[in-house]
């Protein structure tokens, strides 16, 4: 009877987990799978007397939809971020099936857009994705330690005791409780390596750079937390593990000392201390970066002007700026990657904004400027087309160049110096920095060099120098060291 509960209790724990899937999807085959299922699982738990439990499902099930239900009443509201704007049933479903973005198979290329010219995904790649996955479970235990995106022989060390840890507790839950092993390595293996294949990423800014030189196809992020429940999992091991250890260390030591057993689990304290310094966002190099740069755009924009951007590093800063600190809420931000097909969006937006506010790109927008380069002037990190520029006859204008790009030396010095410093990055450099906010740091460069440049053509070494230097130290622009090392010469 023991057996036929636990059953019962398994098959509406896997039912319920799989309709909240479906749902959190919006897929409407898994639904109705899960659904069926979680009919048949309670029918069975009324005649193994597990009732309550089955209801118990059923009252996760409305609580997990509930937050899906938030998105549709808060949309309504009209809140001042509203991305995809579920106010409907209809666009509640389009925001959960992303429907806005393109669609990305597990056996595509992640790299190149999903149909028939898509290669496919190779097996170089999948080593790549999962060496990924590897590099995230070792950042979780010790990541203070050294630097990220690089390899750490004592991180590493670390990492391998809790796994090893890890390994010893989930031998001793396997045979303690096989049901309840099940359910935590189903979870484990869902959420982490399950996940890797399905969700089929791009390799992340801080791995495979020997092969995929372009940032465009890296992972604008590590996406660690995509696979946070994983870990989790892991975690439960590492614990049962140390109990493991404590339990038949005790017997060996003399009875006078077997309180001292355990002080193994101080072991558990290990991530605690040495995750502390990276978690605290206080001290690093990127602990202002966002705000540093989304007070640097906004401050490049000229008033009332419409800000193109390029996806969620160069928006949400200047979204944040705006919307809490009430930073250039004059500066309309219109992310080009939100609204497709682009090259039709920046007609629209600029035919719409035509004699009466000027539009503007963000240098991290270089790809949405659709052959404008000569009509604009950089301006700080911003481009501005202004409001008398011509709106027609522009398809057989030159290629894009930001450094042929005509460059307005006042404002940039202006905003350079109302900024001042730019924090910890400016104090410890951009070298401990990951791919994605290298980056942002590299922006955060550009326009400094241009200036020095400009301050060159005028004959002031001196002040060039310092400018030069200043970029060097907060990106990693290759430009400034070339120019820096020419004058030393």
């Amino acid at each position: 009877v023991e057996r036929e509960v636990e059953r019962a209790q398994i098959e509406l724990t896997a039912s319920a987990w799989l309709l909240l899937l479906g749902l959190g999807l919006a897929s409407g085959w898994i639904v109705a799978v899960a659904s069926t299922a979680l009919i048949v699982a309670m029918l069975r738990a009324r005649r193994g007397q597990t009732l309550r439990f089955g209801l118990s499902s059923l009252l996760v099930i409305v609580v997990g939809v509930s937050t899906l239900l938030f998105l549709l009443l808060r949309a309504r509201q009209h809140p001042w971020l509203d991305q995809g704007n579920p106010s409907t049933w209809h666009a509640l479903i389009g925001v959960l099936r992303r429907v806005q973005y393109p669609l990305r198979t597990p056996f595509d290329d992640p790299m190149v857009l999903h149909g028939s010219g898509n290669p496919g995904r190779s097996l170089t790649l999948l080593g790549y994705q999962l060496a990924n996955y590897a590099q995230y479970f070792d950042w979780q235990w010790a990541a203070s330690i050294g630097t990220l995106a690089r390899a750490s022989v004592p991180r590493l060390v670390v990492t391998l005791l809790m796994a090893t840890i890890g390994i010893r507790g989930a031998r001793a839950h396997r045979r303690a409780d096989p049901t309840s092993f099940t359910l935590i390595a189903g979870l484990f293996l869902l959420t982490g390596p399950g996940l890797v294949l399905y969700l089929n990423f791009k390799p992340g800014p801080s791995i495979g750079w020997n092969l995929w030189h372009d940032l465009v196809v890296h992972e604008v992020r590590d996406r660690d937390y995509f696979f946070v429940a994983s870990f989790i999992a892991w975690s439960v091991w590492v614990a049962i593990g140390l109990a493991v250890m404590v339990r038949d260390l005790a017997p060996r030591l003399a009875l006078s000392s077997r309180r001292a057993a355990a002080a193994v689990f101080a072991l558990a304290l290990v991530p605690l201390a040495l995750n502390w310094r990276i978690a605290d966002r206080r001290h690093g190099a990127d602990a202002t970066l966002a705000r540093d740069y989304a007070h640097a755009l906004l401050a490049s924009a000229p008033p009332r002007s419409v800000l193109l951007t390029w996806g969620d590093n160069d928006t949400f800063p200047l979204w944040y700026a705006q919307a809490v600190e009430g930073y250039r809420v004059d500066v309309t931000v219109f992310c080009l990657s939100l609204h497709p097909p682009m090259s039709a969006t920046v007609d629209s937006v600029i035919a719409a904004n035509a004699g009466w506010r000027p539009v503007a790109w963000s240098t991290s927008a270089t790809d949405g400027v659709f052959g404008r380069g000569p009509l604009l002037i950089q301006q700080d990190l911003a481009l501005v087309l202004s409001i008398d520029a011509p709106t027609s006859g522009l398809r057989n204008l030159a290629p894009f160049d930001l450094s042929r790009t005509r460059f307005d030396a006042a404002t940039t010095r202006r905003v350079i110096a109302q900024l001042g410093d730019l924090g910890a990055l400016e104090r410890q450099g951009h070298d401990d920095l990951d791919g994605g906010i290298q980056w942002v740091a590299a922006l955060l460069a550009s326009p400094i060099t241009r200036l020095a440049e400009s301050d060159l053509e005028r004959g002031d070494t001196t002040g060039a120098t310092a400018l030069l230097r200043r970029a060097i130290r907060v990106g990693d622009d290759s430009l400034a060291t070339a120019v820096l090392a020419r004058l030393h010469r």
